[in-house]
C-alpha cells in the first residue's frame, strides 16, 4: 500500500533522498519502520477506548516521546503498560515543569525497564499501576532535581 498508493506521503514524513526503502517496506524489525505501519502501532497501543477522545495522547505527547516508548519493547509489549505510562509521564511533566520532558521521560524508562524484569506489570491493576509508575516518575524527577543542585 506504502509503495503504490501513498509514496509522496512518506516522502514527506521522512524528507530528503536519504529516506530508506524500510520506510516504505517495513523491515525485519516489523512494522516499526514502515510509515503506516508506525501510526498503526502507535493506535492501537495508545488508543484508550473509553474515553470520550479515545486518541487524546496523540495530541499531547511528541514524536520523540511516541519514539522512546514505542521502541522499547517491554513497554511497548502491553497496551496497558505504555498507556499508563505515558499518562504518568504527562502528569509528571505538568508537576516538573522545569525539567526537560525529554530527560525525564528517557531516566525513566531507564528505571522502569529495571523494575520490568522484577516485577510483573501485566498482573497489576490499574490503580496499583498508576501509582507504581507515578513512584518512578517521583524518583526520576528528584533524582534529577538532584543532579542539578
Amino acid at each position: 500500500m506504502t509503495c503504490v498508493l501513498v509514496p509522496n506521503i512518506v516522502r514527506w514524513r521522512f524528507m530528503g533522498t536519504s529516506t530508506t526503502i524500510e520506510r516504505f517496506i517495513g523491515s525485519d524489525r516489523g512494522l516499526r519502520r514502515n510509515t503506516f505501519g508506525r501510526l498503526w502501532w502507535r493506535t492501537y497501543l495508545l488508543q484508550q477506548p473509553h474515553l470520550e477522545h479515545p486518541y487524546q495522547l496523540f495530541n499531547l505527547l511528541t514524536e520523540d516521546d511516541l519514539v522512546q516508548v514505542t521502541e522499547r519493547t517491554g513497554i511497548a509489549a502491553s497496551s496497558n503498560l505504555a498507556t499508563a505510562f505515558c499518562t504518568a509521564f504527562l502528569r509528571a511533566a505538568q508537576q516538573h515543569e522545569a525539567l526537560s520532558r525529554r530527560t525525564l521521560l528517557r531516566e525513566a524508562i531507564k528505571r522502569l525497564q529495571r523494575l520490568l524484569a522484577m516485577l510483573s506489570f501485566t498482573a497489576l491493576d490499574r490503580i496499583t499501576l498508576d501509582q507504581t509508575l507515578d513512584t518512578v516518575f517521583a524518583q526520576t524527577a528528584q533524582a534529577l532535581i538532584a543532579s542539578t543542585e
